[in-house]
């Protein structure tokens, strides 16, 4: 069951990322005067990504408050779940998650077309708010908001990468796509570099001031996440410093490789996402 929650808590921020990062990437590119290109998340894709994500927020609250009050998922009563809402800074986060999400969602029917601006604001509230029952949060009080800035920067990571990837596969050559790839490149650095050192205060927030030893099972994980992570970082910076490079001197063939290398880092990042979601419901230190 552990692990079936783990997966439904990775797709929950996947939902979420691909709504902050996605929204935020597109309004950058707004913002500099440009139209934003074909490649974007469309209406109903939004739609899906915000349905998804209403659904997986409540699943994490029952069964959070499942495991708060050490009654089984199937053996919630109304007391029990009326207090995890109303008497725990969780319930209350994740009242207001659910809220901005249904409001989204209203906002997505009733309008009839993409709202980026709406969709970066509730995605990215909502992988902040997650934060708060993280085991960062528990060791000290800013590691929430430590954690909150790793979740956010992963968030326009993952999120806007796989937007990027859908502008090079749809729109061949021209300058406007090259602008677009130095657009992410610059911004995807600032927001690798702001996951780096929030990991790695992460990492120190959880382990250092703990008591006994850590958990081998959760350091083999975190080991596993790293490695990944170093591995996505490398493809970037061959994106960065190689590929665009070339492709502006007009090589075909960096082209190709570059959309390869995009969809290999995407699928490193879908699997960091899912270690951190065992790394969650894993204890850090040893029983």
């Amino acid at each position: 069951m552990n692990a079936v929650y783990a997966l439904a808590q990775a797709a929950h921020f996947l939902c979420l990322m691909l709504l902050f990062g996605g929204g935020a990437f597109a309004l950058l590119l707004k913002r500099q005067g440009r139209a934003v290109p074909s490649g974007v998340f469309t209406r109903n894709e939004q739609l899906g990504l915000v349905a998804a994500a209403l659904v997986l927020t409540l699943l994490a609250f029952f069964h959070t408050a499942a495991a708060m009050s050490g009654e089984g998922l199937f053996r919630l009563t109304p007391g029990v779940t009326h207090r995890v809402l109303f008497d725990t800074r969780f319930g209350y986060m994740a009242a207001v998650q659910f809220a901005l999400l249904l409001g989204l969602l209203a906002i997505l029917l009733l309008w009839h077309r993409s709202v980026q601006a709406w969709c970066a604001a509730v995605g990215g509230f909502s992988l902040a708010a997650l934060a708060v029952t993280s085991h960062a949060a528990a060791a000290i009080a800013v590691g929430g908001a430590v954690d909150a800035v790793h979740l956010l920067a992963a968030g326009f990571w993952i999120g806007g990468l796989a937007v990027l990837l859908r502008i090079v596969m749809r729109d061949k050559g021209g300058d406007g796509r090259l602008h677009v790839l130095r657009t992410f490149s610059l911004w995807g650095t600032l927001a690798v570099a702001a996951l780096v050192v929030a990991g790695i205060a992460n990492a120190m927030i959880i382990l250092l001031p703990a008591e006994g030893a850590p958990s081998y099972s959760w350091l083999t994980l975190l080991g596993f996440k790293l490695v990944l992570a170093a591995f996505m970082i490398a493809l970037a910076l061959t994106n960065r410093l190689s590929l665009v490079p070339r492709m502006a001197e007009g090589d075909t063939e960096a082209d190709q490789t570059l959309v390869w290398s995009m969809t290999a880092e995407i699928a490193l990042g879908v699997i960091v996402v899912i270690l951190a979601g065992f790394l969650g419901l894993s204890s850090p230190m040893a029983s």
